[in-house]
């Protein structure tokens, strides 16, 4: 018989990472004939503006995901609990709680990030670098990360042995569209899409734009995303000022059919973020033959393959950022060369059935590990 899980994890609404890697587990066959799952949905947000901010729905809503994880516990009886941790906002207090419970219960635990945040928080707060440790630095728990670029995140926390590694993939959406590359007399299409965060480094692309304005570069570079911190009017200020009216455009949330025109038509992928641990968006940029600039941050530097399907820059450098661009822009054979590699290495590792393969064999692994 199948062992018995309790994934404990977030599905959309609101989109993110790691909401749409829980769909992905949700949905998965392979994954649900591999074993008996039981799933609880973690979200008490419905909206990105709702993410890590306090309010008393939310109170209502962690109290019904404790009183059915209680229920599982209690008549389930799972062998393992899987869960994803969040480490900041309303969400990181939910969790520990969760955690407590599972604790009382000694079941086996392992604990998905899909975002770095525990070495920056343990430094800047005592108290929660204890949390952390009473968490996760336990016998019967392991630790999935998706690449050892990030085992620097828990390294001060978590012990080598009890870290377990799990790549990311998504499934297929382009056409299969053969890229076509700009006409020479056409603007080189530059494409951001992401949540409308300052974070994903969106300020410092439009920097970009600005020097490559200033050369008298022919681009038009398209923001796609939702917005977050920053407001559409205040986006368009910013363009205003920059004087790139004409040359960029922010279009907000774009989902389906509209957002797999923007990748159609672009010539580049934009992702120059300054906090992220395995960008999914990278994945369909890649799947869609295009060439990526993004920066050494997080597990990127295991996506893109710097100088072969893209290139990364530093964090917070326009100058670099911009310099990258232009030597893609002038070249629309290596664009085409980028993208064919970067759709390859989307086939060889990032594809959904890898994931899935992948994410089988962790839960195999957390199962037998000692208790």
């Amino acid at each position: 018989m199948q062992p018995q899980l309790l994934l404990i994890l977030h599905m959309p609404p609101p989109i993110h990472g790691a909401a749409q890697v829980g769909k992905f587990i949700h949905d998965s066959l392979y994954i649900n004939q591999a074993f008996r799952c039981t799933y609880i949905n973690l979200a008490t947000s419905r909206s990105m503006e709702d993410l890590g901010k306090f309010s008393f729905l939310k109170i209502f809503f962690t109290l019904r995901v404790l009183s059915r994880i209680l229920w599982e516990l209690l008549t389930v009886r799972p062998e393992l609990c899987y869960m994803t941790f969040a480490t900041t906002g309303f969400a990181f207090y939910k969790d520990i709680t969760i955690i407590a419970l599972l604790r009382l219960f000694r079941k086996k635990v392992l604990f998905h990030f899909h975002h770095q945040g525990v070495r920056h928080q343990s430094e800047r707060h005592a108290w929660k670098a204890r949390v952390f440790r009473w968490a996760l630095d336990h016998s019967n728990t392991n630790i999935l990360l998706l690449s050892p670029h990030l085992y620097h995140d828990v390294a001060a926390i978590v012990k080598p042995e009890q870290v377990l590694y799990c790549a990311n993939g998504i499934a297929e959406t382009s056409t299969g569209t053969t890229k076509t590359t700009a006409a020479a007399n056409k603007p080189v299409q530059l494409l951001f899409l992401s949540n409308m965060l300052r974070s994903k480094g969106m300020d410092i692309l439009v920097e970009a734009c600005s020097l490559l304005h200033k050369k008298g570069l022919s681009f038009f570079c398209h923001f796609v995303g939702d917005w977050k911190d920053t407001s559409a009017s205040e986006f368009e200020r910013l363009l205003q000022q920059k004087e790139l009216s004409n040359h960029a455009k922010a279009y907000g949330k774009k989902t389906g059919a509209e957002k797999e025109a923007f990748y159609d038509r672009a010539d580049i992928f934009v992702h120059p973020t300054l906090n992220d641990a395995f960008p999914l968006v990278l994945l369909e940029a890649m799947q869609h033959e295009l060439p990526v600039v993004s920066t050494f941050e997080g597990a990127i530097p295991e996506i893109v393959a710097d100088g072969e399907s893209g290139f990364l820059v530093p964090k917070n450098d326009a100058a670099a950022l911009a310099g990258k661009l232009e030597a893609l822009m002038g070249d629309p054979a290596l664009r085409k060369q980028m993208g064919k590699k970067g759709r390859a290495l989307y086939e060889e590792k990032f594809t959904i059935h890898q994931f899935e393969q992948r994410f089988v064999t962790v839960i195999k692994q957390a199962l037998v590990s000692p208790s």
